[in-house]
């Protein structure tokens, strides 16, 4: 059996050390590099080993990696009941094989050591705290480590997480010509005007750059990248795109952003933009997808990236119940990146598809389908066969929103007619697949995420923002507005 100081010994982690003066140097040494993960501010990767008891532990995070959050924490599930355990930190992440697993952390990395020790609970979980210092942009990874005999080498290890910190937690929202920013939990709320009309608003994984596309009113639209850490945002660049652009969806590596369309007789299209700042080409695009069917009449009514970078999904549906799933591959390492892999029937007969959302690992995606006078399904589909392989049924009128937690615990579906919220389990167990809901104030039409997965903003018909708890459905805070929002982020 390894005991505490043999787990944490020099031979293993012979950089190891409670961070202090030597973190600090090194996060300072790192501040400046950009950020080379997602469009979120957390998200899992790698795989860590089986637990003796069958489990597959998680790694993730509590509350937001926002500067100045002393309440922050590292989190581990499904580790070994009363294990003793150890969070462990790195500038750099790795895929390294070790004790019957992988070392997903970089040991050579400006920064590689033990965050902090624990003993898990009965239940197998654990929290080691980490008050979220100054260096806004800085990617961080962290990794569990602890003792489990049965395992080979005596060790488990979960996943990895991967963090970019944040500055102070903020809910923006575009509507009528205007931003709107408000500091989380309390206000104030703050208002900027845009000079155009937006439909959509997507953050980079750091915070600082923010991205709208709108029409400009000469029968085109307008990607635009803006500075947002300063108040009211300073745009940086405005590149014209051909009319019919929905969504943005943020590249995980941080570089690029895809916008796909619609455009007249149901030619269905997407560009690739780049939002690297330091790049010659910032906030134009560099490619074009390629081989995209032509979907006559129906409308592009949703689109999702996976958190691993390598799909995309777009949901394109008509009102009389056929739809179709369009699969692209995004992957920058892939002979086939920016193409067009596969288009799915998901038709549902009477019931149009409103949305799609992919999986992280990009194997699978969920749709809902829904309808004006109430009622539809919310299925997962395979993205190598077509394949509906579950659907929970529901009674909610006009789904308008559906997004996947960043852990992948469960989907939420916002219902615009029902003023209602879905949250659907997707972990293994009793409950799997089914949905419970929660009531929203007024009818709602958009929502995000915050990036622990713990909190929601849905934006409401009448011209507010309200932020609820996702476990209990409470209503914590509302903004009023004034106008419709088309579109809302959280940093």
């Amino acid at each position: 059996m390894i005991d505490r100081l043999t787990l944490f010994s020099p031979t293993l982690f012979p950089r190891a050390r409670f961070p202090s003066v030597a973190l600090t140097a090194a996060l300072t040494l790192c501040a400046p590099l950009a950020a080379d993960e997602g469009g979120t501010a957390a998200s899992p990767y790698g795989t860590g080993t089986t637990s003796s008891l069958g489990a597959a532990p998680q790694a993730w995070i509590r509350g937001g990696p926002n500067v100045g959050n002393a309440a922050f924490q590292f989190t581990l599930t499904h580790g070994r009941p009363g294990a003793f355990a150890a969070c462990v930190l790195a500038t750099g992440k790795a895929a390294i094989p070790f004790a019957g697993g992988t070392l997903l952390l970089d040991p050579t990395a400006a920064y590689f050591g033990v965050l902090g020790f624990t003993t898990l609970s009965p239940a197998g979980e654990g929290a080691v705290p980490f008050p979220i210092p100054r260096y806004a942009g800085l990617d961080l990874y962290t990794q569990w480590v602890f003792v489990d005999p049965s395992m080979p080498g005596g060790l488990g290890l979960s996943d990895g997480v991967r963090i970019t910190i944040r500055d102070s937690a903020r809910a923006l929202a575009v509507g009528s010509s205007r931003v709107f920013a408000y500091d989380l939990p309390n206000g104030p709320l703050a208002t900027a005007a845009f000079g155009q009309a937006e439909l959509d608003l997507a953050l980079s994984p750091d915070g600082q750059l923010a991205m709208t596309i709108g029409p400009n009113g000469r029968q085109s639209e307008v990607f635009t990248t803006f500075d947002t850490t300063t108040w009211p945002p300073v745009q940086l660049t405005a590149r014209a795109l051909v009319n019919g652009n929905l969504r943005i969806l943020v590249h995980p590596s941080g570089q690029w952003a895809y916008v796909p369309r619609m455009m007249t007789g149901g030619v269905l299209a997407m560009d690739r933009m780049d939002i690297d700042r330091n790049s010659a080409s910032f906030g134009n695009r560099v490619a074009t997808v390629s081989g995209l069917p032509t979907l006559t009449n129906m409308a592009l009514l949703g689109a999702s990236i996976s958190a691993s970078g390598n799909r995309v999904v777009l949901a394109a549906s008509d009102l009389n119940g056929l739809s179709r799933l369009v699969v692209v591959d995004v992957d920058p390492t892939s002979p086939t990146r920016d193409q067009h892999l596969a288009t799915y029937d998901v038709s549902v007969p009477l019931y149009f598809m409103s949305d799609a959302e992919v999986a992280a690992d990009g194997l699978v995606a969920y749709v809902v389908h829904g309808s004006l006078a109430g009622g539809g399904g919310i299925s997962r589909v395979s993205l190598s066969t077509g394949a509906m392989t579950r659907t929970t049924p529901h009674t909610e009128v006009v789904p308008t929103d559906l997004d996947i937690d960043p852990r992948g615990r469960y989907l939420l579906c916002v219902y615009g007619g029902s003023r209602s919220v879905g949250v659907i389990d997707l972990q293994p167990g009793s409950t799997y697949f089914q949905q419970r809901l929660f009531p929203t104030t007024v009818e709602c039409n958009h929502m995000a995420l915050s990036p622990d997965g713990e909190q929601i903003v849905v934006t409401g018909n009448l011209g507010n923002l309200y932020g609820h708890d996702v476990a209990s459905g409470a209503q914590l805070w509302s903004a009023t507005t004034g106008t419709i929002c088309r579109g809302v982020a959280l940093r």
